[in-house]
């Protein structure tokens, strides 16, 4: 024998708790008056069948995202971690620990985390790193993209630099092969860059020769002696650069002041919360309708589940929200380890989807509250998905409570769509047993 069906069991929790008959109808209704939604068993298959195919193309989409090369690399970790000069890596290298020294080949890309990162070996791919030291001591033949508290180049980069750090020194036995873009409080550049040079930082030298131009947002620039910039020096900076003797710019040099910031008017600030409140409106309702409309009958429990099980939603809820960034977590680190990490990625994607989806069924819900109190009996889920987002993007402009409203409703719809999820599921393998 089956189950009574949850959808009964739900229906029957509303009439318990005296919810209003207008209420009660608007949730069940959808279909013509001989068939209703509790009985519905093959309609509501259909919905969860097409629920399931929507997530899986979405992952089969992300799939040609992850590089293939993923599948297959060397991964290392631990507290100190060395690769030899006399160990040559033929593969994707991926490094983590306090202390991290390469000094061996790499044919192939490199991707390190550390406290203090040491590359010694020529790496016939790119560098990617983040440490708080870091030195690139050993011949690049990509691009080396690394972030840091210090970071020093020191040896031949065959295509572009780009760094984020406290410190940033390029130094003159060091070149670059194309563009060198910094970001940093400090900024030396001794090295020969063969084309532009990019920079934001507070302090900036640069005593090297440069092939294009210099672009430069600084605190204060210094062109040392040797310095030779081949195109223009373009730099916006509250103080006028220091050309020494000898430093040479063939270009022109523009020099810009740093625009003071702009407080907007109130009328701008009030149209520009309007402004964007709007576009939040349509971006959801037009998300909102992606669901409610193809799965009409699964987002009309959903909604059913969230009504007579509040409690329960918000605990599943807050499980959901919390849990599976943490779950991906791990999964990303275990798949550095095996090869998958892009799993990670894909679920990352789905928790976004699912974020949106449960605020979404909370602004159903709110919507067939509302309209129900103020005495409509005939509801359209369409019509309360539209009512119920203004409500709540409306209390998301109050300053605390905007969040905490956010917050709850998201936990309470991502709540209910699980619940319900997993109430169809256990209905179809119970009707698969029989």
């Amino acid at each position: 024998m089956i189950g009574e069906s949850p959808w009964l069991e739900g229906e029957r929790e509303l009439r318990r708790r005296n919810w209003p008959d207008p209420y009660a109808h608007a949730l069940t209704r959808g279909h013509a008056a001989s068939h209703a939604l509790t009985s519905s068993s093959e309609e509501r298959d259909d919905d969860v069948r097409l629920v399931y195919r929507a997530l899986l193309m979405t992952a089969i989409m992300l799939v040609p995202l992850a590089p293939a090369r993923a599948f297959a690399a060397d991964v290392r970790s631990g507290n100190e971690v060395r690769i030899t000069s006399n160990q040559a890596i033929n593969d994707d290298l991926y490094l983590t620990g306090n202390t991290v020294d390469v000094e061996g080949p790499v044919n192939g890309d490199v991707v390190v985390f550390g406290g203090t990162v040491n590359l010694l070996g020529p790496v016939a791919g790119d560098v990617i790193a983040a440490g708080g030291t870091t030195v690139v001591a050993g011949p690049v033949r990509g691009s080396v993209r690394v972030a840091g508290g210090d970071v020093t180049v020191r040896s031949r980069v065959t295509h572009d630099v780009l760094v984020a750090a406290g410190t940033v020194t390029l130094q003159p036995q060091a070149s670059v092969g194309r563009d060198a873009l910094l970001g940093a409080g400090n900024a030396t550049v001794t090295a020969p860059v063969a084309r532009n040079l990019i920079a934001r930082a507070n302090e900036l030298t640069l005593a090297s020769h440069v092939g294009g131009n210099v672009q430069a947002e600084v605190g204060t620039l210094h062109l040392a002696p040797g310095a030779t910039i081949d195109g223009n020096l373009d730099y916006t900076s509250g103080q006028q650069a220091q050309i020494d003797p000898g430093a040479t710019v063939r270009g022109q040099i523009q020099h810009r002041q740093p625009e003071a910031p702009s407080q907007p008017s109130p009328v701008e600030t009030i149209w520009l919360v309007l402004l964007g409140w709007l576009r939040a409106l349509v971006g959801l309702f037009v998300f909102g309708l992606l669901f409610v409309l193809p799965f009409r009958h699964f987002s009309r429990q959903t909604i059913r589940t969230l009504a007579t099980a509040p409690w329960e939603s918000l605990g599943i809820g807050f499980g959901v929200l919390a849990g599976v960034p943490v779950a991906a977590f791990f999964i990303f680190i275990l798949g550095l380890i095996v090869g998958g990490w892009w799993i990670a990625m894909m679920l990352v994607a789905l928790y976004a989807i699912a974020v949106v989806l449960g605020y979404v069924v909370a602004s159903i819900f709110t919507g067939y509250a509302l309209l129900t109190r103020v005495g409509r009996s005939e509801i359209s889920i369409v019509l309360a998905l539209l009512s119920g987002l203004e409500i709540l993007l409306l209390l998301g402009l109050v300053p605390v409570v905007g969040l905490v409203v956010g917050l709850a409703a998201t936990t309470f719809g991502l709540g209910a769509l699980a619940l319900t999820a997993y109430r169809v599921n256990r209905t179809e393998r119970g009707a698969s047993a029989t």
